[in-house]
């Protein structure tokens, strides 16, 4: 084979696997249905902690666990919201 032919068959190749490969990053994973809408992640509370009650109904304890609190977008530094979105 010629050279001039087997460059051309490897750039038609290459332009095949990567124009496969653009198109799969650009369609979505999972499907319609499946995908979380945009109002469930807006609406996200994070688990707490377990608390106790005592039979009247006052906290009696917080047991160890994951403390989380929620922030909204618009408290958060303008440097930490532009961090997470360039990753």
């Amino acid at each position: 084979m010629r050279p001039w032919v087997a460059l051309t068959v490897f750039g038609v190749l290459v332009s095949a696997l990567s124009a496969l490969r653009l198109w799969s990053e650009a369609t979505p994973r999972c499907p319609e249905d499946a995908c979380p809408r945009l109002e469930a992640l807006t609406d996200y509370h994070p688990p707490e902690p377990p608390t106790l009650y005592d039979v009247h109904g006052e906290l009696f304890a917080h047991l160890d666990g994951e403390t989380r609190l929620t922030v909204p977008l618009e408290e958060m530094p303008a440097p930490l919201v532009q961090g997470f979105v360039a990753v």
